[in-house]
This record gives structure tokens, C-alpha cells and sequence, in this order.
């Protein structure tokens, strides 16, 4: 439950991000999308890890769940001023992405922090469709998951 918890209120992040750039992103969405027919931003779970960020004691376990953060803009040829514009625009989406995701750091509550690894832009075709991506993975350290009697 605080899993899918922690999962929306990163969403909603995604939502604030998405209309801080213009033009805005018009569809924030959980799941890796199987089209590309209008900008959108995509998160889903990519699997956990052991708390880098510290909790685990002998009789508690902390675990990250890993979010991949993506987004694609839609993009019909990478040259000339079309280019130029695309790529302002992919670099004011991470601005916006990170600046909104860090900004709550404990996604309401659900999550005791985060953290962010690299961003990567690149080229992708989701169903014909030629996009920019940008790509955040996102670690949300969750409240103990296992408690181990001594």
C-alpha cells in the first residue's frame, strides 16, 4: 500500500513538472507507453535494492524501489532550428523534473527520501514514431519492509 502511495505522489511531481515547460507535457502516465502520440512523461517500477541511505539494523530492512523517470518528446527530424528547440526543451524538462522530484523528497510522506541517479537523453521509436528521451532513475527508500525477531 505505501508502495502505491509513494508511486502516485511521485506521479503527481511528474504532473507539476510537466506543466513547468512549454509548451507543456500533455500526458504523465504509470507504465512504459506502447505509443507515442503526444509528448508524454512515463514512470514505472524497474526493481530494489538494499537502503543506500542507511535504516538497516540487525532486526530491520530497508529496501529502494527503483523508478525509471521517461520522457519523450516527439520529434520528426533532428535537424535545423526543429532540433535547436527540441533540445531547449528536453534540457527545461530535467530542470523541471529535478527540481520537482527533489523537492519532495519523501513523496508525501510514503518514502523516507530518494535519490536520483544520471540523467540520459537520447533517440527512441515508440510505434513509428521518432522521439527525444530523457531518462531519470529514481530510488525511493521505503519505510522498513522486514522486521527479523533476534
Amino acid at each position: 500500500m505505501t508502495w502505491a502511495l509513494a508511486l502516485g505522489a511521485l506521479k503527481a511531481n511528474c504532473v507539476l513538472a510537466a506543466a513547468d515547460v512549454t509548451p507543456a507535457i500533455p500526458l504523465v502516465r504509470i507504465g512504459e507507453p506502447d505509443e507515442c502520440n503526444q509528448d508524454t512523461i512515463a514512470l514505472w517500477p524497474i526493481g530494489s535494492r538494499l537502503s543506500h541511505t542507511g535504516g538497516l539494523t540487525l532486526s530491520l530492512v530497508h529496501l529502494e524501489r527503483g523508478v525509471m523517470v521517461k520522457a519523450y518528446l516527439r520529434g520528426s527530424i533532428r535537424a535545423g532550428s526543429i532540433d535547436e528547440t527540441l533540445e531547449a526543451r528536453l534540457v527545461a524538462l530535467e530542470e523541471a523534473l529535478f527540481t520537482r522530484i527533489w523537492a519532495e523528497a519523501s513523496c508525501a510522506g510514503y518514502a523516507l527520501g530518494l535519490s536520483l541517479d544520471t540523467s540520459d537523453y537520447g533517440w527512441e521509436v515508440v510505434e513509428k514514431q521518432l522521439a527525444r528521451t530523457l531518462t531519470l532513475t529514481v530510488w525511493l527508500d521505503m519505510p522498513a519492509i522486514a522486521s527479523i525477531d533476534l
